[in-house]
């Protein structure tokens, strides 16, 4: 694994088409975790977490952290009112899975073989805003329904 990730070209860590989590942010979030085991057992240490032999700011990494933590919420709780509309966990989680990341069909009912067009009509109105909330980055449409963004706007 360790090899397998510092084999990627770096320079393009922060590059792609799809939305998701980036390798960038999973690299990151994989060497603080590391690093906090380390802290644990050797709790007086001051571990940096580096990449390419570089430090990574602290606000890098928090803003990494919370991507994530809002990336998983979103994940859980869209995968939750799909399975509180009848769907099985599987379809649920590969549906939201599909259009948070933005890779095409999912599995199931809504896979290569079938469409979305199955989906009932608030389905399809909640699936096209996860599927621009992964394509733009989840913080660029948290912004968009927070106050403060509009009371600057206005």
């Amino acid at each position: 694994m360790r090899r397998a990730i510092t084999a990627i070209d770096k320079r393009h860590i922060g590059c792609t088409a799809g939305g998701g989590i980036k390798v960038g942010r999973i690299l990151i979030l994989t060497k603080e975790f590391r690093g906090a085991l380390t802290k644990v057992l050797h709790p007086k240490a001051v571990i940096n977490t580096r990449i390419n032999g570089k430090t990574v700011s602290p606000d890098i990494t928090a803003n990494t952290q919370s991507f994530f933590f809002v990336y998983v919420m979103i994940t859980l709780i869209s995968t939750a009112l799909f399975c509180f509309a009848g769907y099985d966990l599987f379809s649920s989680f590969s549906l939201i899975g599909a259009c948070v990341n933005n890779l095409g069909s999912a599995f199931t009912g809504t896979g290569a073989l079938l469409n979305y067009g199955a989906l009932p009509v608030w389905a399809k109105l909640y699936l096209p805003f996860l599927m621009l909330a992964g394509r733009l980055e989840l913080y660029t449409i948290l912004v968009l329904f927070s106050k403060n963004f509009w009371r600057e706007i206005v």
